[in-house]
């Protein structure tokens, strides 16, 4: 059976008429990502605030995604109150619970429910099935809701994922691996929204950041001139994995982004 997984972003809402940009980047990354991991979906749907999946595979590595906040496989249900509570009933019947909540969030105000009636509506109907305790602060089980124009989506768990910018937002960088510093600056980057080309010196067994975040990845024995293969792969800048303890001073005409300068090692 196909799944709706609802996927979250949080800095993207923030960025008022050049949104657009970022959601479709972002939406450009998921796609890019299942294609490449070989995960099958059926259909991306773009909402407001929220970016849908429909898939019958686990699409729960998605939380790899650099801007998303979280994500939650859910059921499509039409925004009628009886198919609303089958499918609860339905889903409650699989789960092991003494005490539950339940949450509604309307994404489109336009929606004539009310939050707050919605939850007491059903959380009457499944302490009535069930014989359950309600409790709002020291529960078991949350079941959820979001609403959106004619569609509910019922879950019950958020997954955390890495937050952040779409990976490709933020102008390209170079950034030359040695060790895990290097890797963990990378990442930093790639949070922020820039596109990498990973320059590894050695080979290291740290993390395949090509195949997690479909970042491109040269590999050369020797970086003679570093300014040479940022212009050549049409980088903006340089990223370091150097600390405060083991600064040194990078020769090059381009930018040095140094973003673990702030962290002790731990």
């Amino acid at each position: 059976m196909t799944d709706a997984w609802i996927l979250r972003y949080g800095e993207l809402s923030l960025k008022g008429k050049n949104r657009i940009l970022f959601e479709e980047r972002l939406i450009r990354n998921i796609k890019s990502f299942l294609n490449k991991n070989k995960l099958k979906f059926d259909s991306v749907l773009r909402l407001r605030g929220r970016i849908i999946v429909f898939s019958t595979d686990d699409l729960s590595r998605l939380t790899q995604i650099f801007g998303l906040v979280s994500i939650s496989k859910a059921k499509e249900i039409e925004l009628d109150i009886k198919k609303i509570e089958q499918e609860i009933k339905k889903s409650l019947l699989k789960k092991d619970f003494e005490s539950f909540r339940v949450t509604v969030q309307r994404i489109d105000k336009r929606i004539q429910f009310k939050s707050i009636e919605l939850e007491r509506d059903l959380g009457s109907f499944v302490v009535e099935q069930f014989n359950k305790k309600v409790s709002l602060k020291e529960f078991d089980l949350q079941v959820s809701l979001e609403l959106f124009n004619d569609k509910a989506y019922l879950f019950f768990d958020k997954i955390k994922a890495v937050g952040g910018l779409p990976v490709g937002c933020s102008g390209k960088v170079l950034s030359i691996i040695e060790n895990k510093d290097d890797v963990d600056a990378t990442l930093l980057m790639m949070k922020r929204g820039c596109d990498v080309v990973l320059v590894v010196k050695k080979k290291l067994d740290l993390i395949k950041l090509d195949d997690h975040y479909h970042t491109e990845l040269k590999i050369v024995e020797f970086v003679d001139d570093i300014d040479k293969l940022v212009k050549d792969n049409k980088c903006e800048a340089i990223v370091s994995g150097q600390r405060l303890d083991n600064f040194e001073e990078i020769k090059s005409d381009f930018l040095v982004f140094r973003p673990l300068m702030g962290f002790i090692k731990q």
